[in-house]
């Protein structure tokens, strides 16, 4: 995975709005084989997010990252539970 936010290439992705317009991509963070990782602003709430976004189109990644999803949900930090607590 490249770390650095430097693909090398242009990404016509930088600067949208996605999600109906909930979240902008703001910069790379990092890309993988199975997609690329963005800064985002999170405009409702006025946070920084990442959001991973799938480049490649088959059955097999997105069972893969389904599961990643899956794995991540489960994630607590205490700072997060203090909050909502």
């Amino acid at each position: 995975m490249t770390l650095n936010g430097n693909t090398g290439t242009s990404d016509v992705l930088l600067g949208k709005t996605i999600a109906g317009g909930k979240y902008e991509l703001r910069r790379v963070l990092g890309e993988g084989a199975m997609g690329r990782v963005y800064l985002a602003w999170q405009k409702q709430v006025e946070r920084e997010v990442a959001i991973k976004v799938l480049t490649i189109e088959d059955d097999q990644a997105r069972g893969r990252f389904l599961g990643e999803i899956r794995t991540t949900s489960r994630i607590n930090h205490r700072s997060e539970e203090r909050r909502v607590g």
